[in-house]
């Protein structure tokens, strides 16, 4: 909303030279608009938060009024439609910047670095808090944390994906190995589960610890290879 109600200020401010003002004139239009968008587009309770969105407004304009003056420029015309559709661009890639920023944000605030570690092995990652991983092992009834093939390698480099795919002898090797059903919103699948000696976490140990071996890809989505269970939210501090 604040970005919208900035660029529709930034377009509205390119009007003025239709009124043919002085420039003191156009100083007070544009102060004015600022003012007028503001007013429409947010609530405020006190005058110093009227302030604070005012002056990020008139900033926000202003840029949006400077690129406007650099497209004209730059591609030497002064057609207001053809001004108008360069900058509608540059909106919409600020917004999607802002949009992935704050999301990365976000995952981060439940991201934490976690120690795998399984005989002479240890590894060391990030991990995300997923308030939705509800998922347990239905032979053990023990919380499963997932983990991506990147970890599992690292782990087990004697076990091929082939291997996986196969459930051949390799796979049974591990401690406690099984498969199990893996449901999420838009498939069904079967994930092979197993347990590591050790799973550390905020300088706890949890021994026994379950992983999940998950062969799609989300550690772009949550920026982590490994996805904890909800139970460990009390000890990530999430």
């Amino acid at each position: 909303m604040f970005f919208l109600s900035a660029f529709m200020g930034g377009c509205f401010s390119i009007l003025t030279p239709l009124f043919y003002l002085n420039k003191i004139g156009k100083m007070l239009f544009v102060f004015g608009s600022c003012i007028w968008f503001v007013c429409i587009s947010f609530r405020f309770h006190t005058f110093k938060k009227f302030v604070q969105i005012y002056l990020l407004q008139l900033l926000s304009m202003l840029i949006y009024y400077g690129a406007m003056l650099m497209i004209s420029k730059f591609f030497s015309t002064e057609s207001v439609i053809e001004i108008l559709i360069g900058v509608i661009a540059i909106y919409f890639v600020v917004r999607w910047l802002f949009a992935k920023i704050a999301r990365k944000e976000n995952v981060q605030k439940f991201c934490c670095d976690i120690e795998i570690q399984n005989g002479k092995k240890s590894i060391k990652c990030r991990a995300f808090l997923d308030s939705g991983n509800l998922l347990y092992d239905p032979l053990t009834h023990n919380p499963v944390c997932l983990l991506n093939f990147k970890v599992f390698e690292a782990l087990f480099q004697e076990i091929s994906l082939e291997d996986i795919l196969r459930r051949s002898a390799k796979v049974k090797s591990l401690h406690m190995a099984h498969y199990i059903a893996f449901n999420t919103l838009n498939s069904s699948d079967k994930i092979l589960v197993f347990q590591v000696e050790k799973l550390k976490l905020n300088g706890k140990e949890i021994a026994q610890a379950t992983m999940g071996l998950v062969l799609r890809n989300f550690d772009q989505a949550f920026g982590s290879d490994v996805i904890l269970h909800n139970n460990f939210a009390s000890i990530s501090g999430g």
